[in-house]
């Protein structure tokens, strides 16, 4: 019996229309809800994905690299630094950063996860960080530096309060120990904000900002994830790294209060994510329903498949609206910005599933072969319902909310 791997010639050339010509279908893109300036990056974004990012990402995929000429293209057409402020050579502006991260996670999720970073990884600094930090970190962040947010570890992750790592201040500095993992950018950022326990409450932490090229930091190695296949996401060491006291992030023994408000902020970049993602399973669906023939006839020609197609669309239209809310929201630091960006998250990312795992029923067989665009989605959609806080975490903050609100207002 042979080994020999065979694709079949319609796979293939299923695969290559779809890279070839990844175009989209959408009745509603929602463009009426955005700005002029958010119009203009949304257009650069999806010239720049289906130019630059689509015919790599089989590539990508299969060789777990994201190659530097991307990292350098995205980093000097400004989509790193798009929340950044513009007075540090940014755009100041989450709903652009996530029209972006739509745009390239529908060709490629892993690297629209690269761009959804640029809301996580400088967050803490343009919260808490002082004119100083600033003034050092976030011009070289809007150029296209990169940087990382690492809270998780081998034992803390949806339970922060288990965290281990420590920071301790001996006299004339800071000391930090412990073991960060799942951390994005892991070997690629010039600074990581770094969450540490400095005291006996559960939640007593304090963030650090730790450079690159700190004595007794180290990154151990990268994670084999199946989905988002490229971003190097790893294990990170810190042997007593010794810190000046103007790398303290915000006040001592606020940091866990800091990373709640730093992931509400993040979390509508994870929902744009996974927004493009079920974009792009709509458009690959699509692009092989119409070219399939079976029983005389295009696929795309059966109602049960419009029918299912349409509900999809309209899905996904509802998500564009709310992760654009969401955006605004955090634009304009909003209050209600907490539950609206949990309620974006849970939403986009389950409707990234549904949407991705019909398409593959779509494409048969030849959707579950590997190179195939949605295999590669499948894989991606997944992690999107568990980082940044799972679609659980998700619920437990809006129903929070809910209840609070209910009986604000004189519920029984």
């Amino acid at each position: 019996m042979s080994d020999t791997m065979i694709v079949p010639e319609f796979i293939q050339q299923a695969i290559e229309r779809f890279e070839r010509d990844p175009a989209t279908v959408q009745v509603d893109g929602g463009a009426e809800a955005l700005p002029d300036h958010a119009r203009e990056t949304r257009a650069a974004a999806r010239e720049f994905a289906v130019n630059v990012i689509g015919p790599l990402a089989r590539e990508i995929d299969a060789s777990n690299e994201i190659p530097d000429t991307v990292w350098q293209a995205l980093g000097e057409q400004g989509f790193f630094g798009l929340a950044i402020p513009r007075e540090y050579g940014g755009r100041g502006s989450i709903l652009e950063t996530c029209v972006a991260v739509e745009e390239i996670s529908r060709v490629a999720a892993g690297v629209g996860l690269l761009v959804s970073v640029g809301l996580l990884g400088p967050a803490g600094l343009m919260l808490a960080g002082t004119k100083a930090q600033k003034d050092e970190w976030l011009p070289r962040l809007a150029a296209g530096a990169f940087s990382s947010f690492c809270l998780t570890e081998p034992g803390a992750g949806t339970d922060a309060a288990s965290l281990e790592t420590s920071v301790e201040h001996t006299g004339d500095a800071y000391r930090v120990t412990g073991r960060k993992h799942y951390i994005t950018g892991a070997g690629r950022s010039i600074v990581y904000t770094v969450f540490a326990r400095s005291g006996e409450g559960p939640y007593e932490m304090t963030a650090m900002l730790v450079p690159a090229s700190a004595s007794g930091f180290s990154v151990n190695g990268r994670h084999p994830f199946s989905g988002i296949r490229g971003v190097p996401v790893g294990e990170l060491d810190f042997d007593g790294v010794e810190l000046p006291d103007e790398a303290r992030l915000g006040d001592e023994g606020r940091g866990f209060q800091l990373a709640l408000s730093i992931l509400d902020r993040a979390r509508p970049g994870i929902a744009a994510q996974a927004l493009g993602l079920a974009q792009g399973a709509l458009d690959a669906s699509f692009s092989y329903l119409d070219n399939r023939v079976q029983f005389g006839a295009p696929l795309l020609d059966k109602e049960v498949v419009r029918h299912r197609l349409a509900r999809h669309a309209a899905s996904i239209a509802a998500g564009r609206q709310l992760v654009y809310h969401a955006a605004t929201l955090a634009d304009a630091d909003s209050p209600s910005l907490n539950a609206t960006a949990s309620m974006a998250k849970l939403f986009c990312t389950d409707l990234a599933m549904s949407v991705v795992t019909d398409a593959m029923q779509f494409w048969g067989g030849a959707g579950y072969m590997s190179g195939s665009p949605v295999e590669r989605m499948y894989r991606d959609a997944k992690i999107m319902q568990i980082y940044e806080g799972t679609n659980e975490i998700q619920e437990l903050v809006i129903s929070r909310a809910l209840v609070r609100e209910f009986r604000e207002a004189g519920g029984a």
